[in-house]
């Protein structure tokens, strides 16, 4: 961790390194506990967002209260509706609450508990000003109003009367100073907003000192070691970070303190110090002095030159597109705005590659929405070195098409004065040409009339001479003729030969071709079946069966490897008989019969008209894979026998919800060995005519994950109709779609109580901290909390360092090893529902408690992917609205008895 953020603003896990603000912090946190609606605002460079989350934040939090940051600049959503998807992405409000409420509505149906305790929520617009600069007045109007109802405590019309209440919340609006005035425009309608301002100004003199020299002398974890600043280089960086117009004040003799100066630019310096005393490798407690960075020009180009350094780390074969993204795509009439990483790419042809590395040099700032990035600039300071090293680039690029249109006019007219040339000598050689033509074809006519004369007396001679010699070699040209017939005759023989060898030699080669041929068709069909298969289980594990079911025909054609396609078959076919869909049921059931050479029994699936017989002919088919399929997509409970316990922790342990420690006894139980999976949980959706997708995490869906995005009321509803399938009572009493009260004798399903899921949770009466154990985590002995493999992803979470579980987010149940009464992914993994409402403690003895009558929330137990181990203790507490739909919420199952 670097000891300066530069560029990027301070966060909560920065406020120890957050220096300089001490005044600010105390003043704006007094008037955000005293008012419901505080306006922030202050030049660009000051700091706001730093102030707000790592000074002012992390005191509210521990007065419970809930900063919640809200941005309004996406402009293709409203306003408020911008409103409702942060809240929801945030699990701040129900994933399920429609789109198309009020303010009002939305702000009133926050929840935020944390280790029990309810938290008021603040509400943060920052960079407010982006409500008036990137929407129309009459997309505002709307927001201004609903906005108005809230503060003037004004119900909007409809409301039932137990929603009428107003929202318990505080508001901060986060503005530059340059906007302020636009507020005017609410003014009207919400006179509370010119009551409470705070305006942040430049850091003076000795905060800026304050905000150089304490964090280069915190000691921790930094990737530099401890150092500081000689009193010469300190003030050497004051006066060249000093706004221009105090110059002349120092010169004149004004004192100092008069200096003003910009964080962001504060910190940029004391980024760029802190890298280089990194990269030379300095000495602990080495002391920078003005020589080291170059004297105040020095302190001035690390500003000028930050754009130009990182730019010039981007790849040459981009760099062009990345300076044109940023100065045309990333500002617009001098302003910064934002733009979705796959417009980027697609528009300018950046690599992931190279905005990721303009993210990490802190040049870009991006933010999630929905699943995609959004890039933009990281502070307006960069804004001018940006443009003004587009126009260089634009005014070399203009000067190089003018020299590259002037070489080519050049060359054109050059092209035309040789031309000209080339007819002129073409001419008078023509005129030259035809008179020493006319002189040359006279001498040619009688020189020809010569040489033909001495043709013909040459012809003569020659016919008397071939004529002698002919006769001459008649003689011995037959003796010659009968010699080379004899030869021919041998060549002959030695061809046919050979021919014969070689058309042998055909032969074989195409043999071996054939046998090589065959050789790669069989490989071929090997890896084509390989491949449809492994997509067949793909698509299984992702509950896609019909694809499943089309791409096992395929891999049943190449007759290859029958008993591994057949058993595919029978998972398909489980799947649909367990959902009803009994004819794709009885296909895939006959197609595995006929692969296992059961043609009798592919007969009787003709015969077979229900849920019951179909599963009575696949597990005639194979008994072990049929209880692999029964194990796979039902949950198996495991006997806990009757028990004592001590509940909660000592008073020197934990929160106060999980005090006062108390005895309970508790009757013998079973619970879930596992959470409820994706395949278990999806047959009943598939009954109820409910799509998958609902539950989905942005991640995807796989089969042996735990079922997340589930409700306590979709949890009830998943036991009851379990329990209908058994023939058991159901525990949950429902009229309708609203849930009425719980059946405790009902022998069915149902969630476990409190106590129960502590208790086998923690080990029995051992009731450890956690359900490997007391220690921390370590490899298969530990569970999936926040960890190494997630920093990678997610660098800004704060994790269990040191310790890697291997997953980003959720992992298939029973990843790591059971505790001691085999249960598995207690601690980490999803938060699990009980049954319980949440209350508090008492001290006296219990006898299987199951909370309170009556209450709002219902209680959550063992912490998630997301959770530190502190935060996933077996004793640990949390609570929410039972209809709120989250994606670190699932559950596992539980029954009465030991039966």
């Amino acid at each position: 961790m670097n000891r300066y953020p530069g560029p990027r603003s301070f966060t909560g896990d920065d406020r120890h390194l957050f220096f300089g603000r001490d005044l600010e912090k105390q003043e704006l946190f007094r008037l955000i506990v005293l008012n419901g609606l505080v306006v922030l605002f202050g030049e660009s460079g000051t700091g706001k967002t730093s102030l707000l989350q790592a000074g002012v934040c992390p005191a509210l939090e521990a007065r419970q209260y809930k900063p919640v940051f809200i941005r309004l600049n996406n402009t293709a959503e409203a306003p408020e509706i911008q409103v409702c998807r942060q809240l929801k992405e945030g699990g701040f409000i129900p994933a399920d609450m429609p789109e198309g409420r009020t303010l009002w509505e939305y702000f009133s149906r926050f929840w935020y508990v944390d280790l029990g305790e309810v938290f008021t929520p603040i509400f943060v617009f920052d960079q407010f000003e982006e409500l008036f600069t990137l929407y129309k007045p009459d997309e505002r109007k709307e927001f201004i109003k609903q906005f108005a109802d809230i503060t003037n405590h004004r119900p909007p019309p409809g409301l039932p009367p137990e929603a009428a209440a107003p929202p318990q919340a505080k508001f901060i609006f986060s503005i530059r100073s340059d906007f302020l005035y636009l507020l005017d425009e609410l003014s009207a309608d919400i006179p509370s907003i010119l009551r409470c301002r705070f305006q942040l100004r430049l850091l003076g003199r000795e905060q800026a000192a304050d905000a150089i020299t304490r964090p280069a002398g915190v000691e921790g974890a930094y990737v530099s070691p401890k150092f500081s600043y000689s009193p010469a280089a300190l003030n050497g960086i004051l006066e060249a970070l000093g706004r221009h117009e105090t110059e002349g004040r120092l010169a004149a003799g004004h004192p100092t303190a008069t200096l003003e100066i910009a964080a962001f630019q504060l910190q940029l310096v004391c980024r760029q110090l802190e890298a280089r005393i990194i990269q030379e490798q300095k000495p602990e407690s080495f002391t920078i002095e003005p020589d080291f960075y170059g004297g105040r020009a020095g302190i001035r180009n690390i500003i000028d030159e930050f754009y130009n350094t990182v730019i010039e780390k981007v790849p040459a074969a981009e760099r062009e597109a990345a300076e044109r993204l940023l100065a045309r795509g990333l500002i617009r009439n001098g302003r910064r705005i934002m733009m979705e990483e796959s417009a980027m790419r697609e528009e300018y042809g950046l690599s992931q590659a190279t905005l990721a590395q303009l993210h990490e040099e802190r040049l870009l700032k991006r933010e999630a929405r929905k699943g995609e990035l959004y890039y933009e600039i990281s502070h307006d300071t960069l804004v001018k070195p940006v443009l003004e090293r587009f126009k260089k680039i634009e005014e070399a690029e203009r000067e190089r098409k003018a020299r590259e249109e002037e070489e080519r006019l050049q060359k054109e007219r050059e092209k035309i004065r040789r031309a000209r040339l080339r007819n002129i000598i073409i001419g008078i050689a023509a005129l030259a040409l035809l008179g020493f033509a006319f002189w040359r074809n006279n001498a040619a006519l009688s020189a020809q009339q010569s040489a033909q004369q001495a043709e013909e007396r040459a012809t003569i001679q020659r016919q008397k001479a071939e004529e002698a010699e002919a006769k001459a070699k008649e003689a011995g040209e037959e003796a010659k003729q009968q010699q080379r017939i004899a030869e021919l005759e041998k060549k002959k023989a030695r061809t046919a030969r050979e021919d014969a060898e070689l058309a042998e030699l055909k032969a074989k080669g195409e043999q071996a071709k054939a046998a090589q041929a065959e050789k790669e068709l069989a490989e071929k069909s090997r890896i084509l079946f390989k491949k449809f298969l492994i997509e067949a289980n793909d698509d299984i594990y992702r509950l896609q069966y019909e694809n499943a079911l089309a791409k096992l025909y395929e891999a049943e054609s190449f007759g290859l490897e029958k008993p591994a396609v057949a058993r595919t078959y029978m998972e398909i076919a489980f799947w649909f008989a367990e959902t009803n869909r009994l004819d794709s049921a009885k296909t895939a059931t006959a197609a595995a019969a006929r692969l296992l050479g059961r043609e009798g029994l592919a007969k009787e699936v003709e015969k077979t008209f229900n849920r019951i017989g179909l599963r009575t002919l696949l597990k005639r088919l194979d008994n072990d894979h049929f209880d692999f399929l029964e194990a796979r997509h039902f949950p198996d409970l495991v006997p806990i026998p009757e028990s004592e316990f001590m509940m909660g922790s000592p008073d020197s342990i934990g929160s106060s919800n999980e005090h006062p420690q108390h005895p309970v006894r508790l009757s013998a139980f079973e619970l879930g060995k596992t959470e409820v999976t994706y395949w278990q949980f999806a047959i009943y959706a598939e009954n109820k005519g409910l799509s998958i997708t609902t539950f989905a995490p942005d991640w995807g869906v796989s089969g042996d994950h735990p079922v997340v995005n589930v409700t306590w009321y979709d949890a009830a509803r998943y036991a009851n109709w379990l329990s209908i399938r058994e023939g058991l009572d159901t525990a949950y009493i429902f009229e309708g779609d609203n849930f009425q009260r719980i059946d405790s004798l009902a022998n069915g399903y149902r969630l476990p109580t409190e106590a129960q899921w502590e208790y086998a949770a923690g080990n029995g009466a051992e009731h450890t901290a956690y359900s490997w154990g007391n220690e921390l985590p370590i490899g298969k002995k530990g569970g999936n909390v926040a960890d190494e493999t997630a920093k990678r992803k997610f660098p800004d979470w704060t994790i269990f360092t040191g310790y890697e579980d291997g997953f980003i987010y959720t992992a298939p149940v029973g990843s790591f090893n059971p505790n001691d009464f085999g249960l598995f992914d207690m601690t980490g993994n999803v938060w699990e529902w009980c049954q319980d409402r949440y209350g508090s403690y008492q001290e006296e003895a219990q006898v299987n408690p199951i909370g309170p009558d009556s209450g709002s929330y219902r209680v959550l137990r063992g912490g998630s992917w997301f959770s530190l181990p502190g935060r996933a203790r077996c004793a640990l507490r949390s609570a929410v609205f039972p209809d709120f739909r989250y994606y670190r919420y699932g559950f596992r199952l539980a029954r009465t008895g030991g039966q």
